[in-house]
């Protein structure tokens, strides 16, 4: 599936030139959950600003959910500026895709093994390591 182009204009309407119709911060999460490749450009000088949106887009989440916590925030500000910021954002990576994995296979069977961790435990895990691995 082709990356769906979104341009923002100066009176901050975001436009989706794929079905021409501006959509809302809600509209490009929704996109995102249904896994579609978005990238957005700042209209008049085309620079991608793709994070800085969706930033926004889950800022406004976490004002109605709160999926991070308070002390997750605290954590990953920490991290920013590190020498080792390749290998924090592997293990981040990392913790995502196993997070995106069980949460899958939990959608398919509720049968498992072994209990399958929550999205905010393996956060927590994966900051864990991180935070281990720089005392080392």
């Amino acid at each position: 599936m082709n990356e769906l182009l979104i341009k923002k204009y100066p009176n901050r309407r975001l436009y989706d030139t794929g079905r021409g119709v501006y959509v809302t911060l809600n509209d490009l999460r929704q996109l995102v959950q249904s896994d579609r490749s978005i990238k957005i450009i700042d209209a008049n000088t085309e620079v991608d600003i793709t994070r800085a949106i969706l930033l926004q887009v889950l800022s406004e989440e976490e004002h109605d959910s709160a999926f991070l916590t308070a002390d997750h925030l605290r954590r990953i500000l920490r991290l920013y500026g590190r020498e080792d910021t390749a290998r924090i954002q592997s293990i981040l990576e990392t913790a995502l895709s196993e997070a995106e994995r069980t949460t899958s296979l939990r959608a398919v069977s509720r049968l498992t093994v072994r209990p399958v961790l929550t999205v905010s435990q393996f956060i927590t895990q994966a900051f864990a390591i991180v935070h281990h691995s720089a005392l080392t």
